[in-house]
């Protein structure tokens, strides 16, 4: 027969081993030195593949850390230089924009076959559709264009925008959006311009019935804000708050940095705020996971804000990209203000959404 006492123990045991399971410090899967001619340019929504410039060549690198394919754009055009480069979701296709000097955009399947799409305004952004028949290219000029992977022409449109990047096909694959600096929009995949203005970022919900349209005075004075619409655009509610904020996929949850992140409904209501943390880096869809930054370390919380899992950082941190799933983080560490690796970490089951 068990006593009270030594069942009371015994719990307390169990309660306190499945904390510090939680809570486990995450180390890297693999980590990838960048420098020089080495760059992080790319990663699929998913993680299932990541994308690497290393020496004149791009490569699409697995998530355990091997290299499934490249292409060696240096033996073909020596002016092509990379910016951030699409990768398809299946990842068998890439998809290139150079800098701001380069007017040209590239698709790039495995199995060899290449188009090189010329354009009079300077490409800023390329994305693959869902099916990887397709891609979307913003402009400089805020135009917006789509093209088959064959390099067939779809479509041009003219855009409210100043610049079209940061560009995303819904999850039914019938809208493109764009939600970078410069200009906000929803373009639907037969060409119909369905709205677009001058924003600083932009998110949406699934059904696109929650918005968050964000702006940032380029010059002179102001304080970085973000409104919360309905789909027409009416405005639910607005905060003065840095401009990266996140939305659940049925957009009944909206996570911003103010005064420190915190967790808001729809309707503008705080649900949950976390004081031990400084920034917001992502939501999961569900809206029931978070990852945060520290002074000292990221952390996966959930909405309580237990702490599910960690990543030992100081101020060492460049960029943190965290998979659609939540399923895995990469980092990009910095030493005097220069990338120097790319770390990825496997999330463990915690902390990923039911």
């Amino acid at each position: 027969m068990v006593t009270v006492p030594r069942l009371l123990v015994a719990i307390a045991l169990v309660v306190a081993a499945a904390a510090a399971a939680a809570a486990q410090s995450l180390k890297p899967q693999w980590s990838r030195p960048v420098g020089g001619k080495t760059r992080f340019v790319g990663v699929e929504e998913y993680g299932r593949c990541s994308v690497f410039v290393d020496n004149g060549a791009i490569q699409v690198i697995a998530p355990a850390g091997d290299v499934l394919w490249t292409w060696p754009f240096r033996k073909i055009n020596k002016y092509i230089n990379p910016g951030d480069v699409a990768v398809s979701h299946e990842c068998d296709a890439i998809a290139l924009v150079g800098d701001a000097s380069y007017k040209y955009a590239w698709v790039v399947q495995r199995t060899g076959k290449t188009s090189n799409i010329p354009f009079a305004a300077t490409p800023a952004d390329i994305e693959f559709d869902r099916t990887g028949k397709l891609v979307a290219v913003g402009t400089y000029a805020g135009s917006i264009y789509l093209y088959s992977v064959t390099g067939e022409q779809q479509w041009k449109r003219d855009t409210e925008a100043a610049i079209v990047n940061d560009l995303a096909f819904t999850d039914d694959n019938q809208r493109i959006l764009f939600r970078g600096w410069g200009g906000a929009g929803i373009v639907s995949v037969a060409g119909q311009v369905e709205w677009s203005l001058l924003a600083s970022r932009f998110r949406a919900s699934r059904d696109l019935e929650t918005l968050i349209i964000s702006n940032e005075p380029s010059h002179g004075p102001g304080d970085p804000s973000i409104a919360v619409t309905d789909g027409q655009r009416k405005t639910l509610w607005h905060r003065v708050a840095p401009i990266e904020a996140f939305v659940s996929s049925s957009g009944h949850r909206i996570l911003a940095t103010a005064g420190g992140p915190r967790l808001f409904s729809r309707s503008g209501e705080t649900i949950a705020t976390f004081p031990d943390y400084t920034w917001s880096i992502a939501l999961s869809d569900d809206g029931t996971h978070m990852w945060l930054r520290a002074d000292d370390h990221l952390a996966c919380v959930d909405v309580q804000g237990t702490e599910l899992a960690r990543i030992d950082a100081e101020a060492s941190i460049r960029a943190v990209t965290v998979s659609r799933d939540f399923s895995q983080l990469l980092l990009v560490r910095e030493k005097d203000l220069d990338p120097v690796s790319v770390e990825r970490y496997e999330v463990p089951r915690p902390c990923r959404p039911n």
